[in-house]
């Protein structure tokens, strides 16, 4: 087997929600109703990734709404969670409303992608009959630059590839 280095774009959820806003009123009472934001997270990931199934989203209760606080959701994909950032941009008192942003805080790497991408390269290196395994389940939740290791077996050969998010909504392979 050669070195396997090269980047390549999977669909990650890092880039899920990056730059969102939403309002959403109040209803009058003094703490945001975790239900609607709930609501808005589940979505708008279904709407972004629609191949990735949404199990729950939860928010905390008792937030009171003030511009810059943030708190904390958590997304329940298929066997993993994903916590996503909510900070409150805007208030409008008048009106009831406020805005908010959501950002993802860690990646989605999507196990079946990155393989397949792994036994592409390797073909492209005329190593066709690879074998690739990088764990179980169909997601694994990293750090943003955070790495994953899938091990490459090929002609008796077996090889540890680290997999690095790289940030930019791709990924990169690594010898490891």
């Amino acid at each position: 087997m050669g070195r396997l280095v090269t980047k390549v774009t999977l669909m990650l959820g890092a880039a899920f929600l990056a730059g969102c806003s939403y309002s959403v009123s109040t209803g009058g009472s003094d703490t945001i109703d975790p239900a609607k934001v709930e609501g808005e997270i589940s979505t708008q990931m279904t709407k972004q990734y629609p191949d990735i199934p949404v199990n729950s989203v939860t928010c905390p209760d008792g937030i009171k709404p003030a511009q810059g606080v943030t708190f904390e959701c958590s997304v329940q994909l298929e066997g993993v969670q994903l916590p996503v950032k909510v900070t409150i941009t805007q208030m409008d008192l008048g009106k009831e409303t406020f805005s908010y942003d959501m950002k993802p805080t860690k990646t989605v790497l999507i196990l079946e992608g990155i393989v397949e991408s792994i036994k592409t390269a390797l073909r492209d290196q005329k190593v066709p009959n690879a074998t690739v395994d990088c764990g179980t389940g169909r997601y694994r939740v990293v750090e943003v630059g955070g790495a994953i290791e899938c091990t490459v077996s090929a002609g008796g050969e077996r090889r540890v590839v680290r997999v690095v998010d790289d940030v930019d909504g791709g990924v990169r392979f690594e010898d490891g």
